[in-house]
C-alpha cells in the first residue's frame, strides 16, 4: 500500500509538474503572440507617422513654393512699374526740353507754365543758367 501510495503521489507530481510545464508553455506562446501584435501595431504606427511626416513636409514646401512664386510676381511686377515709370518721367523730361529748347531757352513765367520746369530741379537750374548766357549785349 505504501508504494502505491508513495507510487501514485508520484504520478501526481510528474502530472502537476507537467500541467504546470503545460500552462508555462501557453503562458509563453500566448506572451509572444501578444508581442507580435504589438510589434505590428507598432510598425504600423510608425509607418502611418513616416507618412504623415512626409506629406506634412510636402506641403510645407509646397506652401513654401508658393510664396515664393507670389513674391517673385510681386517683385517682377514692382520692377515693371518702376521701369514703366522712369521711361514716362523720362518721355516727359525731354518733351520739356525740347519745347524750352524750341521757344529758345525762353524762362518767363508764361513760358514755364508752358514748358512746366518746376517737374524738375534740375530742369530749373538749367533754365536759369541758360537764361543768363542768352542775355542780350545791349541789355547788360
Amino acid at each position: 500500500m505504501f508504494k502505491l501510495q508513495r507510487s501514485q503521489k508520484q504520478v501526481e507530481d510528474y502530472i502537476r509538474a507537467r500541467n504546470h510545464e503545460q500552462m508555462l508553455k501557453q503562458e509563453l506562446r500566448k506572451l509572444r503572440e501578444d508581442d507580435m501584435i504589438k510589434v505590428k501595431q507598432r510598425t504600423k504606427r510608425l509607418e502611418s507617422k513616416r507618412k504623415y511626416d512626409i506629406l506634412y513636409k510636402e506641403q510645407q514646401d509646397q506652401k513654401l513654393l508658393n510664396t515664393m512664386k507670389e513674391r517673385e510676381k510681386v517683385l517682377i511686377e514692382t520692377r515693371y512699374n518702376n521701369l514703366v515709370k522712369t521711361n514716362i518721367e523720362r518721355n516727359n523730361y525731354v518733351e520739356d526740353l525740347d519745347k524750352w529748347a524750341k521757344k529758345g531757352f525762353a524762362t518767363t513765367r508764361s513760358a514755364k507754365k508752358k514748358v512746366n520746369l518746376t517737374s524738375s530741379p534740375d530742369l530749373e537750374k538749367l533754365s536759369k543758367i541758360a537764361q543768363g548766357i542768352m542775355k542780350d549785349p545791349s541789355e547788360v
